[in-house]
């Protein structure tokens, strides 16, 4: 059975860790209408903040809404590849996020296509949440998908994180530790 929470905004301008038990696979993608190609990021880290694994993809994009479309899918499939069954994704796209959630909206129908298929492949996993942030706290993927489309390479890590995003890693650790969360009482 699927389950699924969107999230319009993140208030914060901090990345913030996923629910207990949940992979978050942050994406993004970089796209310059001159080269009809995009770099794709992709960067999944546990609840506690840890590093998982991260990937770069350069592949043919149409326009910059079509690059976003792709990165979204490619995260899901990654997430799939993984066989997860709890995953948290966020993008800075707010428009394939509402997308996500509305099965009705206003993309290009080649896009729409696209996230048909993300929604097709969600529809197995035990519960999926999908969140819109502001690209300061997609950070480590917008270094990524930067670092796919002008390099021109597919890579993935696992056990260690690229050098690139080591230091993006670690300001988001710092700041997801410097939360002070609102005590509630009954």
């Amino acid at each position: 059975m699927e389950q699924e929470r969107i999230s319009h905004s993140n208030p914060s301008q901090r990345w913030i860790p996923p629910l207990h038990n949940c992979i978050k696979i942050n994406c993004d993608a970089s796209f310059k209408p001159n080269n009809l190609f995009c770099g794709i990021g992709l960067v999944a880290r546990d609840c506690t903040g840890r590093f998982k694994g991260a990937r770069c993809i350069y592949k043919p994009a149409v326009d910059a809404e079509n690059a976003e479309s792709l990165a979204m899918l490619e995260a899901v499939k990654w997430a799939k590849e993984w066989h997860l069954q709890e995953v948290c994704f966020e993008s800075d796209s707010q428009s394939i996020i509402l997308s996500m959630k509305d099965k009705k909206n206003s993309l290009h129908w080649q896009n729409r296509s696209i996230i048909n298929d993300c929604n097709y492949l969600l529809s197995e996993l035990v519960f999926w949440d999908c969140n819109y942030v502001k690209r300061v706290c997609n950070g480590p993927a917008d270094k990524l998908a930067k670092f796919a489309r002008k390099v021109r390479c597919n890579r993935s890590w696992y056990e260690d994180p690229p050098s690139l995003i080591v230091q993006l890693l670690e300001v988001d650790m710092n700041a997801s530790e410097d939360v002070n969360v609102p005590v509630s009482f009954i």
